[in-house]
């Protein structure tokens, strides 16, 4: 079949099987469509997709979902995907995201998830893509520890957020609440090395830890959360992992120089 735009947007569907197109088709819903290049199933009330359902339209161009009830979307539903160019989630119940969702899609240029309920996205979610054009406003983020791989790949591209001034923000914890998910830092949230820091202070001062070796724990710590950034961001930038191998190094320097300095004036 050479149709190449299907528009099924306005109507009252709430699932999709084979037997909705059987007069044209002989198996699966979109399987004799694969010339289809832009398909609009927006404003339904469509809540959960067959993984399959699109794996057939390679030469898909646009996929709009918008404006339904879809709830989750599976590792693997968009694999075979390889010429979208646009995709529309907005305005949606989806709450989470596995994240190699969008590994699969290298041509994606605009991809909308505002409108939905997440509250986190993982931080991997869209290495090797070459967007242009995000949205996520509208969700209600929770700002804990798991925001922060997130919220630091929005402060290094905030160009790539088209709706950043309309709601990028904390839905909660409530101290935190409208704060922009770009600025928040790891203190803030007393996060890794900083929220063990802190826990190690208090112990500090509640049993009077011997200093040298809470230097050796805070320090042992902060190699342990440099190692992880390294070898996350070595597998799609290898310029970042020179960055932290100098700050490795000079962390590494400094830690011996505070031991050599605490023998000094103390032994």
């Amino acid at each position: 079949m050479n149709l190449e735009e299907l528009q099924l947007d306005g109507n009252q569907i709430a699932s999709i099987s084979s037997k909705l197109f059987e007069a044209m088709l002989d198996a699966d819903v979109f399987q004799s469509l694969s010339k289809l290049n832009y398909l609009n199933l927006a404003d339904n009330q469509l809540r959960n997709l067959l993984k399959t359902l699109f794996h057939n339209l390679r030469q898909l161009k646009s996929l709009v979902l918008s404006s339904n009830q879809l709830e989750t979307l599976e590792s693997g539903f968009f694999d075979h995907l390889s010429n979208l160019l646009v995709l529309m989630l907005q305005k949606n119940q989806i709450q989470r995201i596995p994240e190699r969702l969008f590994w699969h899609l290298p041509s994606l240029l605009t991809l909308s998830m505002s409108g939905n309920q997440l509250r986190y996205i993982p931080a991997e979610s869209f290495y090797y893509l070459v967007l242009k054009d995000l949205s996520l406003s509208g969700n209600k983020w929770n700002c804990d520890c798991s925001i922060m791989g997130i919220a630091e790949w929005i402060h290094e591209n905030p160009k790539l957020i088209s709706d950043l001034d309309k709601g990028g923000t904390c839905y909660e914890p409530y101290h935190l609440e409208n704060h922009p998910l770009q600025t928040l830092t790891y203190e803030e949230l007393h996060c890794g090395v900083f929220q063990t820091i802190y826990k190690l202070y208090n112990i500090e001062q509640k049993q009077n830890m011997h200093m040298l070796t809470y230097l050796q724990y805070t320090t042992l710590l902060i190699l342990k959360t440099y190692f992880h950034k390294l070898f996350c961001h070595f597998s799609y930038n290898h310029y970042i992992y020179i960055f932290y191998f100098f700050k490795l190094f000079i962390i590494l320097f400094q830690f011996y120089f505070y031991i050599i300095l605490f023998k000094l004036l103390y032994i």
